[in-house]
């Protein structure tokens, strides 16, 4: 049957199975690299392949670190050419770690990714060595600058990667910075901006599909191209939400320095041509054998300023929501149809208030783990009738 299945399907469908199942696949740090030569020439098998990829999630903890100095104090003796005596105090500064622990969050991600591409009108990679709007000249520093500011205020707020956009002001011609562009003092997160369009899925706002930019790049001739398909985290006010955890700790005595953020892993796929030096510069100890030996220098030239250089596309990601607005349309007795909104997944502050002793027995208990904690400590007593948090 299985030879019969395999049969049936197309040379696209085989090839697709063979990459998903054994590989060409290489972790290099937070990225999924794939050196394909099927991919490379195959807009179609590009797509369906990013596809694929695109309901993948990434890994997303909750990493909080505790950490204080101590200094420690010595004399020490030493005796000159003459044989004279000197004392001296030295001090020594050491960074103690009191604790260290990380909480899975990715387990919270809803099932259903969003394909998003990016805005004509925003800075990405498309095709070239530089940042560029479609159809336009590179942009400038202060251009991507904005672009930059922008996509860590998204981060930070729980915006999805499709809303809004970099403005400049017609009075002083600088970029409006988008914390005050957007945001609402008065709106709680991203509630007031619309995360989905009406098919509840995709948001693509190039005048391109996601099959144009992978036609784009199997088309390119660039020996140095690569295709990077970005996977963003939306939902919640990270930003918020780390000064709660923050605060959580303080609460209970510790007087040192602590470090709150979220970090994602495996949450870049890239695409590269199938050659042995591509595949060498994948991998970190020839990178740095490069750099010592002055070739990499060298290749960084090339890249930049050989017409068949390098090609890096930026266009296309998967947003994935811990908490979202889905659209609803009603039909009343009446045939009158109405639009309205749900709420999906799980919102911070509901998280927040289920680990919030967990987080500071953690911190108290100086737990050091690199392991990410899966549930609540007080996760089965909170099911037993009566009972309080």
């Amino acid at each position: 049957i299985d030879r019969i299945t395999t049969f049936r399907q197309s040379p696209v469908d085989r090839c697709l199975t063979r990459i998903l199942e054994v590989g060409n696949l290489v972790k290099l740090g937070n990225s999924i690299v794939s050196h394909d030569p099927h991919l490379n020439r195959d807009g179609e098998a590009l797509y369906r392949f990013l596809l694929a990829r695109a309901e993948e999630a990434p890994d997303y903890v909750l990493h909080v670190v505790g950490t204080h100095t101590e200094t420690r104090y010595r004399t020490v003796t030493s005796t000159d050419s003459h044989g004279r005596q000197t004392t001296r105090e030295e001090r020594d500064t050491d960074i103690i770690t009191d604790f260290d622990f990380r909480i899975d969050v990715g387990q919270h991600l809803l099932p259903r990714a969003h394909l998003w591409t990016v805005a004509d009108y925003e800075p990405a990679y498309r095709g070239g060595t530089k940042r560029c709007v479609k159809d336009g000249p590179p942009v400038t520093w202060s251009e991507s600058k904005a672009a930059r500011k922008l996509r860590v205020f998204r981060e930070r707020v729980g915006f999805p990667p499709w809303v809004g956009g970099i403005q400049r002001d017609s009075r002083t011609g600088k970029f409006i910075d988008p914390e005050a562009q957007m945001w609402d003092t008065n709106a709680t997160g991203y509630a007031h901006f619309s995360v989905t369009n009406t098919r509840g899925l995709d948001v693509l706002r190039s005048s391109w599909t996601l099959r144009q930019w992978a036609d784009d790049y199997a088309a390119s001739d660039k020996i140095f191209k690569e295709f990077v398909f970005d996977k963003v985290v939306f939902g919640w006010q990270t930003g918020v939400l780390c000064n709660a955890v923050r605060s959580a700790v303080l609460s209970t005595g510790y007087a040192g320095d602590i470090k709150v953020d979220f970090e994602k892993s495996l949450a870049r796929v890239v695409v590269r041509p199938d050659t042995r030096f591509q595949r060498l510069l994948s991998k970190l100890w020839f990178r740095i054998i490069a750099w010592i030996l002055l070739v990499y220098p060298i290749v960084w030239l090339f890249q930049r300023f050989h017409p068949r250089g390098l090609g890096r596309w930026t266009v296309a990601g998967s947003a994935h929501a811990l908490h979202r607005h889905q659209p609803r349309v009603i039909t009343d007795e009446d045939g009158e149809i109405r639009r309205q909104s749900y709420d999906e997944g799980l919102r911070e502050g509901e998280w927040f208030k289920a680990w919030e002793g967990t987080i500071r027995r953690m911190a108290e208990g100086r737990v050091r783990s690199s392991t990410a904690v899966q549930l609540p400590d007080d996760a089965h007593a909170v099911r037993l009738h009566g009972y309080r948090q």
